[in-house]
């Protein structure tokens, strides 16, 4: 532990938070061979008896990755906690867990929630500390449970420390970027702590040799040594156990040199253990070798004492004293040894009784056949593996495995077939596999699978399609739709397949995504899509035709049928496990949302949030949900609710440009005037989620109010230059709509600008007319586009449609809406003249607007109401109140209630309150009871005598 003390002081800090309930995660980084591993270990051994420790090591797995196989080996330190789980979140463990069987039911929801509830009990019975060891090897299942743990850790007493090492030569540079970028979401987090290690000095290291027993008191050795170390502790001490041999410049030739001296039964016994490191318990190793119990123990103990292997009685496993180690054994190995040592670890791991939970197991023995060369075997044994994959919820694997039957398939076929599977069904489910968490290999295979499916016409259609699909912004027609000699094709490849046929009726769904809003078989052919779909059993196609359809039927105008039919699919029992329900369920709440229909919507968001028990273990398709909860939030002022929900899960998002975190950005400039807008210019430039159409209202809507007109402008010319207008209503509807009330703004304020503002504005109003939009919402739209035209060009009418556009607003239950009208109606009558009326309605806007926190919009409200002044020399001057609230004043010195209120004076009890609740501000009262004796004590208002 030379040179590590303020390390170790770090760590000891933040157990001492985390004992009071404000636990951390530490993130210790540094290059192999700095002592990463030596300093938690040393950490852990002090943390005292009330602190439990429990571990999972990520390994290098020869096999690549086994999905929540970390997690897996933590829970082997969880015997008492999981013992007092309830037996549902005991159950679903169970796939994980020594001897665990495979559950029909399982799905990674379920684990992963599970899994959270297992690790927050470990800190409920006491301080806990996990450690998690080489983090960059770790799987993506354990990982994603790290992250969403640490998004409450700073409300448990558990310190979580990660060791991540920083340089890995074999890693691909795809898992490098993943890497990369996993890191970076946790460092996001308010709990997350960096230890990063450096290398010793010259002085480090000369007291580190002093510290070692290596026999050697040569000085040159000992220089020799320091120079040749370059400062890693871990070569350091290798090198002196080598006594400083010049011949020996790494801590590589070290290893080999260890490894040379082995008998050929130990030299077995480590080669093994290099293969089937991840799964290392010597019951397992035994068969392996093919040893006695005796022979194991006699090569076990040879390569402990080479510092080669360490043992783990109290798990019953080995593992190696450092992963260099592991490494330099693996790099020693002939090919031929590898794969036949893969080949032994296959055989022993399908062997029921392994010890390991089925799913892991049965993942294990498809990769080591797999690396085996065994071809035959390795296709064969991935097909059920796909299904362990499926259940643990680790698609990426799953798409691998996927890939590998298809393109072995002719080595394997007649076992593929008796399984009832057919080649069609294996691309079906590659595509979306690599569609959902692989783009970028979906384009390499595209091709390769075109050339697989020469001779199959279904099959290049449906290939073509998904072709044409990558790369396609959220919500958007494909860039060539479907031509009639194509449609007729489809027609006919899909009537000539049979009925279940998994592919045929998934041509069906995504090829509704090339045809224009008004073709002739949309429909048809969804309808045909989910009728195949639920009689042949094919889930995945169902969901995907019930979220193809709830679009469809909202850019036909048909919302109200888009509801009916998704509510249908939301409430089937069967799908309840598909997290691609939740994409149903957030087609509901847009839907419903689009309608005006909020009541209906907040019941829908509330049933989505109680499906899933655990949000953050269902980031991605949550959001979606989010997102479309945030839409209907917006509109009904329930602002605090959209960044407090977004805010819960938003840890677990790996992207910041997401649609829920566009919506929060346009909620920015309604309540600061400001926001990022550099994010969103980049997302449209670089990300396939995102395009110019889908950010526009956020930039328009930040250059209007920058004062940009010419940049407000532009932005939205360019997004409605396009012909198809159709997709992503509810965002075209927003620019729409803040543009109407910008160019009006600009057309009532500066009279030089009409001749520019009002052809827009015509131009606004016939595009709001060939928008999507039905029920109270759309009609609401349209009014305030066409009043707000009205007032741009000066029209006498413009009034009274403001003023029905505002009741539209507030009968829908939109505040800042009703708001921003009820202002736009204000200086309409302050420059008619009718000033009373004015103020009252700028009044209703400033309240209105500081109660949402909408900041900009209530400047302006308060700026129209120092230009129209106090009030006419009726009312109070001291206080300051107008003519209309002197006498709400009256009324409510009488005791009259809002809606009595409201009935004397022709106003709507909304307005009343808003009247009183400026009162009671401008008269300096705590309540209106207070307010109503301030009346009698002063004075008469009006010639009203108060009582």
């Amino acid at each position: 532990m030379i040179g590590r003390d303020d390390e170790l002081a770090a760590l000891e800090n933040l157990l001492t938070l985390a004992r009071d309930g404000q636990g951390s995660l530490v993130l210790v980084q540094g290059e192999a061979g700095l002592g990463k591993t030596r300093l938690v270990s040393e950490f852990t051994r002090q943390v005292g008896d009330d602190v439990s420790v429990i571990v999972g090591h990520g390994v290098a797995m020869s096999t690549g990755e086994i999905p929540f196989g970390t997690l897996a080996d933590t829970l082997r330190d969880l015997g008492p906690v999981l013992d007092a789980l309830p037996p549902a979140t005991h159950a679903a463990l169970d796939p994980l867990l020594p001897g665990g069987d495979a559950a029909d039911d399982a799905n990674r929801v379920g684990l992963v929630t599970a899994a959270l509830a297992a690790l927050e009990a470990s800190a409920a019975a006491g301080p806990a500390v996990w450690w998690v060891e080489d983090l960059h090897w770790v799987d993506t299942g354990t990982r994603d449970v790290l992250a969403l743990l640490s998004s409450t850790l700073d409300r448990l007493p558990m310190l979580v420390v990660a060791t991540v090492r920083s340089d890995d030569p074999i890693r691909p540079p795809a898992a490098s970027a993943d890497l990369t970028t996993y890191l970076a979401q946790l460092r996001r987090q308010n709990c997350t702590e960096l230890i990063h290690l450096e290398r010793l000095t010259p002085d480090q290291v000369r007291e580190l040799l002093a510290s070692l027993d290596h026999g050697v008191s040569d000085p040159q050795v000992d220089r020799r040594i320091a120079e040749m170390s370059d400062g890693v502790p871990f070569v350091v001490e290798e090198l002196a156990a080598a006594h400083g041999r010049p011949e020996l410049t790494s801590a590589a030739d070290v290893a080999l040199l260890r490894l040379q001296s082995l008998s050929p039964e130990a030299r077995r016994l480590v080669e093994a253990a290099a293969i089937g490191d991840g799964h290392l318990r010597l019951g397992l190793v035994e068969r392996v070798l093919d040893h006695s119990g005796l022979e194991l123990d006699e090569a076990l103990r040879e390569s402990i004492d080479a510092g080669i292997l360490a043992e783990d009685p109290g798990r019953d496993g080995l593992s190696f004293r450092h992963a260099l180690l592991r490494e330099a054994v693996e790099r020693a190995m002939t090919p031929g040894a590898r794969r036949g040592w893969h080949r032994r670890w296959a055989e022993v791991l399908s062997i029921p009784g392994s010890g390991l939970a089925v799913d892991p197991a049965t993942l294990a023995v498809a990769e080591h056949w797999h690396r085996a060369g065994d071809r035959e075997r390795a296709v064969t044994t991935a097909l059920p593996a796909t299904a362990a994959a499926r259940r643990m919820g680790a698609r990426t694997v799953e798409g691998e495995l996927w890939e590998r039957i298809l393109l072995g398939w002719d080595l394997a076929a007649d076992d593929l077939a008796a399984s009832g599977r057919t080649r069609r069904d294996a691309c079906v489910q590659l595509t979306r596999c690599r569609s959902l968490n692989d783009p970028a290999r979906q384009r390499q295979l595209i091709p390769v699978l075109q050339d697989i499916f020469a001779d199959d016409a279904l099959a290049t259609a449906f290939l073509d399609l998904q072709r044409r699909h990558l790369g396609r912004p959220k919500g958007t027609h494909l860039p060539s739709p479907v031509t009639p000699q194509e449609h007729a094709r489809i027609v006919a490849l899909v009537d000539g397949s049979g009925p279940d046929d998994e592919m045929a009726a998934a041509l069906l769904v995504v090829a509704t995504n090339a045809m224009p809003i008004d073709g002739p078989d949309r429909f048809t052919w969804l309808d045909e899509a989910d009728h195949r779909a639920r009689i042949a059993r094919f889930p995945d196609v169902e969901l995907l035709a019930a979220m193809a359809m709830g679009w469809r039927l909202g850019q036909q105008d048909r919302t109200a049928e888009a509801v009916i039919h998704a509510e249908a699919v939301a409430g089937r029992p069967e799908l309840a496990h598909s997290a691609d329900l939740l994409g149903v369920d957030g087609n509901l709440i847009y839907s419903l949302g689009m309608l005006g229909r909020y009541d209906e919507a907040s019941r829908a968001i509330e049933r989505a949030l109680r499906r899933v028990e655990e949000p953050r273990a269902l980031a991605g398709e949550y959001e979606h949900v989010v997102e479309n909860a945030c839409i209907v939030w917006t509109l009904t002022g329930e602002w605090d609710r959209a960044r407090q929900t977004v805010a819960a899960v938003r840890s677990s998002w790996v992207t910041d440009t997401t649609y829920a975190d566009l919506h929060l950005a346009y909620l920015d400039l309604l309540q600061t005037g400001s926001t990022d807008t550099d994010r969103w210019v980049r997302a449209a430039r670089s990300d396939d989620n995102h395009d110019d159409d889908s950010v526009g209202p956020v930039l328009a809507l930040a250059a209007a109010l920058s004062g940009d007109l010419t940049g407000h402008r532009a932005t939205v010319d360019a997004v409605l230059a396009q012909d198809d207008l159709a997709p992503r209503a509810e965002l075209l509807w927003l620019l729409v709509r803040d543009a109407a009330r910008v160019e009006a703004d600009a057309a009532a304020d500066h009279p030089a600008e009409r001749t520019t503002a009002v052809p827009r504005l015509g131009r606004l109003v016939e595009i709001a007319g060939r928008l999507p939009m039905s029920g109270a919402l759309g009609d609401a739209w349209r009014a305030e586009v066409s009043a707000q035209h009205l007032r741009g060009a000066g029209d006498p009418s413009a009034a009274e449609k403001l003023d029905a556009a505002r009741r539209a607003w507030l009968d829908l239950g939109q505040p800042y809406d009703a708001a921003v009208v009820a202002l736009a109606l204000a200086d309409v009558h302050a420059h008619g003249g009718a000033r009373d009326i004015a103020r009252d309605l700028a009044t209703e806007a400033a309240v209105t607007a500081q109660g949402l926190g909408a900041a900009p919009l209530a400047a302006r409200a308060e700026t129209l109401l120092a230009r129209l002044g106090g009030g006419d020399g009726g009312g109070r001057e001291t206080a300051g109140l107008t003519a209309r609230e002197a006498e709400v004043l009256d009324l409510v010195a009488e005791g009259r209630t809002n809606d009595q209120i409201g009935e004397a004076l022709f106003i709507s009890p909304k307005t009343a309150s808003v009247h009183v609740s400026r009162i009671i501000a401008k008269l300096g009262a705590s309540n209106r009871t207070e307010a109503a004796a301030i009346a009698r004590r002063d004075a008469p208002f009006h010639g009203r005598q108060l009582k």
